[in-house]
């Protein structure tokens, strides 16, 4: 598996536009969706160039708040609910989930 890489970052203000590589639409929907539910974004995207090119822009504008905060608490809620699945399918199949963390 590639590894991500944030080639630039464009800051301005309430402004934030991120170039990221190697991801698609299936690490950006969840990531957009969780930036969306704060309140202070006032407009957040992705655009991808070409799904082959696997070059994803993500834009956020906030009311406000500092953008790059809002990306960071939006992936540590994302990181938090992977954990809450986590513990909670290790209790419906008897495990502590150690051997899982230790798997990734």
């Amino acid at each position: 598996m590639p590894r991500v890489r944030v080639k630039g970052i464009k800051l301005s203000g309430n402004y934030l536009e991120v170039l990221i590589e190697g991801e698609d639409y299936t690490t950006m929907s969840p990531l957009l969706t969780y930036i969306l539910q704060d309140p202070e974004v006032e407009f957040a995207t992705f655009d991808m160039d070409h799904p082959l090119l696997r070059n994803i822009t993500l834009k956020v504008k906030t009311k406000g708040k500092d953008p790059l905060a809002v990306l960071e608490e939006a992936v540590n809620r994302i990181l938090g609910d992977i954990d809450s699945i986590e513990k909670g399918l290790m209790q419906q199949l008897g495990g502590s989930g150690a051997e899982a963390k230790e798997g990734r």
